[in-house]
């Protein structure tokens, strides 16, 4: 397979430059983290040590796209049992959830979830929350990440 360059002949539109430029300034970042340690699972949320990412955006159409994964391990089940992972914007958790079912011991399953999140201007932190109800579980260190790829728009 040969690889060649744009010949003399192709048209590069100052826009589409334009459009290059403007990513490599800044209007696209990506930014990921991972847990630093083992959450053990309550009935309330709680922030997923390590698992936090903080954006700073100018643009008046920002977003941010983000998914986390959740590497839940249930120890001691109960019927009926669920754990949930969470984000958070800026301590404002978002209304999609990853859940899993708790009613198994010995279970274990990384759950991602997926989140279109708008932001205004300022600095932002996201980060992942997890929480148990009615199972003895965790959320592990190993596999439990957070990525947000983020769309500066002016």
């Amino acid at each position: 397979m040969t690889i060649t360059g744009p010949s003399p002949d192709d048209k590069i539109t100052s826009a589409w430059t334009d459009a290059l430029t403007n990513l490599a300034n800044g209007f696209f970042q990506c930014a990921s983290a991972a847990a630093t340690a083992t959450l053990n699972l309550g009935a309330s949320a709680a922030d997923v040590v390590g698992a936090s990412v903080t954006v700073s955006v100018g643009g008046a159409h920002a977003f941010a796209v983000v998914t986390g994964c959740f590497d839940f391990k249930t120890t001691v089940g109960a019927g009926g049992a669920f754990l949930l992972g969470r984000l958070a914007v800026d301590g404002v958790e978002q209304p999609a959830q990853a859940p899993k079912d708790g009613a198994t011991a010995g279970s274990e399953a990384n759950v991602a979830q997926c989140w279109l999140v708008p932001l205004a201007a300022g600095t932002h932190t996201l980060k992942l929350r997890a929480s148990a109800n009615g199972s003895t579980s965790t959320c592990g260190l190993t596999h439990t990440t957070i990525t947000a790829i983020v769309f500066d728009l002016p």
